[in-house]
């Protein structure tokens, strides 16, 4: 690990693109536990492509347009010099990549231009890692079986309607607003339900609407579940597209999901 602050900024800009597409990557397919070692080579991986990448276009860029981009070699050779400004009264300094040994030279401050490009270079190798985990078609062979029934057999403008048998025989429904992507299917998942929440008590032969937001239901406490796709209104696939449904999709933890508008009746009178 870093020592240094320089060190430790360093350390984050390069693995920030690894750490872009794992984030895109686990918005899509369900967790699965990984070592450390596998984890860490994933983004190492991925920081280390996208970052080729982009430096790649910077020198298709700086070959194209030298006038326009910081020097490099300049920026190599005498760092300090270049980010900060110097001034050479005597021979011995380096003027566009040619050593100059006469005369004097002020050789101005390039440190604003530099983070400038830096910054546009770390968010194009972030954006390129987070487009490539979000819509490249990658395939993964496991899924659990409730990725599979509210995500994997959803059909296209549905919203996924459940019903939960509880343990002790009651029951409660709503539509899904989220639940626990892992693989492992074991009892500390959970699910969230939302909209018109069902809920009938152990022994009761109705079930009632309950005035509430949403509500958390814990794996440990269901026996079965049902699922239902319910097609969505006009109004609302007007609300999904194309935001929601990929164009600019972002992480799961920053989403907020979209309120739906009612379905609008009909009144035959």
């Amino acid at each position: 690990m870093p020592t240094t602050l320089v060190g430790l900024l360093l350390f984050i800009v390069v693995l920030a693109p690894g750490f872009c597409f794992v984030s895109a990557w686990d918005t899509r397919f369900p967790e699965r536990q990984r070592s450390v070692f596998r984890e860490t080579i994933t983004v190492a991986f991925a920081s280390l492509t996208l970052d080729v990448l982009v430096l790649g276009l910077f020198a298709i860029v700086r070959a194209l347009w030298p006038s326009s981009t910081p020097d490099v070699g300049e920026l190599i050779r005498q760092a300090h010099a270049y980010l900060v400004g110097a001034s050479f009264p005597h021979g011995g300094y380096y003027r566009n990549g040619v050593l100059q040994t006469q005369g004097s030279f002020l050789l101005p401050s390039h440190y604003v231009e530099v983070f400038i490009w830096a910054i546009a270079l770390l968010g194009v190798a972030c954006f390129g890692a987070w487009t490539a985990g979000n819509f490249l078609p990658w395939t993964f062979p496991f899924e659990s079986s409730w990725s599979l029934a509210f995500a994997g057999a959803r059909p296209e403008n549905t919203e996924v309607y459940v019903g939960c048998e509880l343990n002790d025989g009651g029951y409660i429904a709503g539509y899904l607003l989220s639940f626990s992507s892992e693989i492992e299917e074991t009892e500390d998942r959970d699910l969230t339900l939302s909209g018109e929440i069902k809920y009938r008590p152990a022994g009761a032969l109705e079930a009632e609407d309950q005035k509430v937001g949403s509500v958390v239901v814990s794996a440990r406490d269901i026996k079965f579940l049902t699922v239902s796709y319910i097609n969505l209104p006009a109004s609302s696939l007007k609300l999904e597209s194309p935001l929601k449904r990929g164009l600019l999709r972002l992480p799961r933890w920053i989403c907020t999901k979209i309120p739906k508008e009612p379905a609008e009746v009909q009144d035959d009178g």
